[in-house]
């Protein structure tokens, strides 16, 4: 009797150390591996469009300013459709605009445009004359009779 008592009492040691162990082969709760992770990238803001007005140091400051519009980009819900005027120093920042640099004498200003770093120049993103003078143009007006 002592030796099935004690070959019963190794059975049941052996049992209870494994007694959980079915229980992730039978998978009672269906259980399933995590499925690979989808990473979504948020889209990236729209760039803003533009025009530098002017740069100029205001009497009594030593910042030198830099003057911009922004005009409302389409499809955009953050701009509402709506022009924004800047009037911005070095190390400014308005929204997902940050002006980096402004050099007076070049007629320039670095900005980041919505995370995108740019150069503004007066020559080539100024205000454009919208109705320019004949002479301008290089047309000349018409000789009337005398």
């Amino acid at each position: 009797m002592a030796l099935f008592g004690a070959n019963a009492n190794a059975d049941t040691m052996g049992a209870s150390t494994n007694r959980y162990g079915d229980i992730p082969r039978l998978n009672t709760f269906r259980l399933t591996e995590p499925k690979q992770a989808v990473r979504l990238t948020p889209p990236s803001p729209q760039l803003r469009k533009l025009i530098l007005n002017g740069i100029a140091t205001v009497p009594g400051q030593k910042q030198v300013q830099a003057f911009m519009k922004e005009l409302p980009v389409a499809g955009d819900p953050a701009g509402a459709g709506t022009q924004r005027l800047l009037k911005l120093t070095e190390g400014e920042r308005d929204r997902d605009i940050e002006v980096l640099q402004i050099d007076e004498k070049a007629g320039s200003v670095r900005v980041i445009n919505c995370g995108t770093p740019m150069t503004l120049t007066l020559e080539k993103d100024g205000p454009k004359p919208s109705n320019p003078s004949p002479a301008a143009s290089g047309m000349t007006a018409p000789l009337l009779p005398q």
